[in-house]
């Protein structure tokens, strides 16, 4: 950690939303802000949230959940939760689901994309990338959805990438549809 001795106060500046200079008395010290984020595959919200403490999530700033096979908003107190839904087929459990917690104090967030397999928010420190991909995806769906993703981003911003992307590199796609 760097100190530079400085004649004059200074106040507290941000660089690139994450770096901060923290004022000493006389010096300047560099820091940075430390983000506690979780990312959870559920398989099932709603049965997961069954076996943990109800302020399980409280310890975290983001929280990242996929494959929660919600088919309608969820909420928890002490967070922002912004749900992407899964799908609901005619027979069987849904498929998918994404769920990005924020703590308040990282607001004000907007959510700059959706798709089917991507929730991505931007906070006031960093660009969050939470994202599920089914195992039946190729490698190119994959890389073309989160290209898309990226390309609602700038060169400067800090990005948070987390999710589940089931890449299956071992088979051909259409060998793994015939299973």
């Amino acid at each position: 950690m760097k100190e530079h001795v400085l004649n004059k106060k200074i106040r507290s500046s941000t660089q690139n939303g994450i770096s901060k200079k923290k004022v000493a008395g006389k010096k300047i010290v560099n820091s940075c802000l430390v983000l506690q984020t979780v990312l959870w595959k559920a398989e099932s919200l709603n049965g997961a949230l069954q076996l943990v403490p109800y302020d399980f999530f409280h310890k975290y700033d983001i929280v990242c959940l996929t494959e929660t096979f919600l088919i309608k908003d969820w909420y928890t107190q002490g967070f922002y939760c912004i749900n992407n839904l899964a799908t609901q087929c005619n027979i069987g459990r849904p498929k998918g689901g994404i769920t990005c917690l924020i703590k308040p104090k990282l607001s004000p967030f907007k959510m700059e994309y959706k798709s089917r397999h991507i929730l991505m928010i931007r906070i006031r420190l960093c660009t969050i990338i939470c994202a599920y991909f089914q195992p039946k995806l190729t490698v190119e769906d994959i890389i073309e959805e989160l290209d898309e993703a990226m390309s609602k981003t700038s060169r400067s911003d800090q990005i948070l990438l987390a999710g589940d992307l089931n890449c299956r590199i071992d088979i051909l796609y259409d060998q793994h549809i015939k299973r």
